[in-house]
């Protein structure tokens, strides 16, 4: 699995928590009014055989869960907005170093004033919750009937509730969720970082692919040595204690005898060539085989050439 898929794993992830955190009250409000629409008109039936009254009970249902639920969030909002007044009067007044009894009485003061109304605002939460709970288990009681007793009736309370406290729920903490959906809004940067590894990743492979080539041709030259060459006299230097200098006086000797051998290849050279300019003028070659023979080789002293013909003298 390659960085990339685990990054597009991940932003799905985020991308899914900050979904259905956005979602989740919309989601909770909308079983809330329907499980309380469909609850009543059931009863309904039970009651009424003709079906303007079920869809009376229905209208007065749907009214009514807005009711409820409007009252419950509203009154949660009151909770959360006292309480982001209060944080900020404690944060403001805990920048004042040493503070002096009128102010540390302005802050009891400040946070008396905010605190008016948060007790009937709970108040009104906590029934609202509470009505819409009970509402919610008409129908889930009618649905879980054929469990035992207390079964049905535990289950449809709590099926109830989780409803209407989600409600709440996202109420109070609103500025938490909605750090949630702005994580999972951003969380597209490790697409970035995935295709930046992914490049890297494949940059190293292509380059382990030629290393061995790579390094075989530069084994091939004088490389090793020059390295071994190289950190021998850096051993000796420091065994010596020679400060960086017996590399250089190395450095410099050889120098001196590469422009020595030089000097003296030059000079035989020199020399060679005076020693060819040196042959008798007038000996020119004669034929062919003279041509390729060694001017300079020396006579058979067998051969005698005073009669012209080859034969030895009596």
């Amino acid at each position: 699995m390659n960085n990339m898929s685990i990054a597009r794993i991940h932003k799905f992830s985020r991308k899914f928590v900050g979904w259905i955190t956005a979602v989740g009250p919309v989601v909770a409000l909308a079983v809330s009014i329907l499980t309380i629409v469909i609850g009543v008109i059931i009863y309904a039936t039970k009651i009424w055989s003709a079906w303007p009254y079920w869809v009376a009970a229905g209208g007065i249902g749907i009214l009514f869960s807005l009711l409820v639920e409007r009252l419950t969030l509203t009154q949660a909002a009151k909770v959360r907005t006292i309480r982001e007044k209060k944080d900020a009067i404690e944060a403001a007044y805990a920048k004042v170093e040493r503070p002096t009894d009128t102010t540390l009485k302005n802050k009891d003061q400040a946070l008396e004033q905010a605190e008016k109304g948060n007790a009937g605002a709970w108040s009104l939460m906590l029934l609202g919750a509470l009505v819409s709970t009970c509402a919610g288990t008409l129908f889930w009681h009618y649905i879980l009937q054929a469990l035992p007793f207390w079964q049905s009736w535990s289950f449809s309370t709590l099926f109830s509730a989780i409803v209407s406290f989600t409600l709440v729920s996202s109420e109070l903490h609103r500025h938490l969720d909605n750090e949630v959906i702005s994580s999972s809004i951003v969380a597209d940067h490790f697409i970035d970082m995935a295709g930046r590894e992914d490049a890297r990743d494949k940059t190293i492979a292509r380059f382990a692919e030629k290393h061995d080539e790579a390094l075989e041709k530069a084994l091939d030259h004088d490389t090793v040595g020059d390295i071994a060459d190289f950190t021998a006299q850096r051993t000796l230097d420091d065994i010596l204690n020679g400060q960086g200098q017996i590399p250089l006086h190395v450095q410099r000797e050889r120098e001196t005898k590469r422009i020595a051998a030089e000097n003296e290849a030059r000079r035989t050279d020199q020399q060679m060539e005076i020693v060819r300019d040196a042959r008798p003028k007038d000996e020119k070659p004669k034929g062919l085989i003279d041509r390729i023979g060694n001017p300079f080789k020396q006579a058979d002293p067998d051969r005698s050439s005073s009669n012209g013909n080859g034969n030895r003298p009596f």
